[in-house]
């Protein structure tokens, strides 16, 4: 769902942004954590404000997906465990990112409708500030990322399994081209390494205290 805000305050900007009603973020909004648990591989930063747009950006809500990470974060605070969110997209708004692709070929949004597959990448900063806005957030809920896919995955070994797959005597020079080709297309800047992101909520645990890495 893409929306045009306009230029000046409105109850949409109020809703989803929780700004007052001059458009800079209320008081009382919490800000996530900034620090990890245990590990390094999910590294978070202060995120950026929500009110540093300016007059004419572009900017794409999805208001389902904002909504969508509020009810994990509540079911993660009720119940426990993690979601694991990877997809493609920036740690902030990127402007006017909808396209269509069509057997594998990115074409004109309305070039065809009904049978063009439509996309926009992830507003991982609106996630973020929309599960700050749960009550209690800062105390039972975190979340870190996003990261980039390739160093995700190298922080969690899968240099080291590769390595280790194509090292075993019963692995074919095939399946060892095979391995080399994923690892690439899912590790190298130039394929999915760079533009795909890793994004975790998590519920906080007193007994494993979250440490800078």
């Amino acid at each position: 769902l893409r929306f045009v805000l306009a230029p000046s305050v409105t109850p949409a900007l109020r809703t989803l942004l929780n700004t007052d009603d001059t458009g800079k973020p209320k008081p009382n909004t919490t800000q996530p954590p900034t620090t990890v648990p245990n590990a390094n591989a999910l590294p978070t930063d202060s995120p950026p404000p929500i009110d540093d747009s300016s007059l004419g950006d572009i900017l794409e809500v999805c208001p389902d997906g904002m909504s969508l990470c509020q009810d994990m974060a509540r079911r993660i605070q009720i119940c426990g465990g993690a979601a694991l969110l990877i997809d493609y997209g920036g740690a902030q708004n990127n402007g006017d990112t909808i396209r269509a692709f069509r057997s594998h070929t990115q074409v004109p949004v309305l070039s065809s409708p009904g049978t063009v597959d439509v996309t926009t990448d992830v507003d991982f900063h609106a996630l973020r500030t929309a599960i700050t806005q749960i009550s209690g957030y800062g105390t039972r809920v975190g979340c870190y990322g996003p990261v980039t896919q390739g160093s995700f995955l190298a922080s969690m070994g899968v240099m080291e399994r590769a390595v280790a797959w194509i090292d075993k005597d019963s692995t074919s020079d095939e399946e060892a081209n095979d391995v080399v080709e994923a690892l690439d297309r899912l590790c190298s800047a130039e394929q999915m390494g760079e533009r795909y992101k890793v994004f975790c909520i998590v519920k906080k645990n007193p007994d494993f205290p979250y440490t800078s890495p």
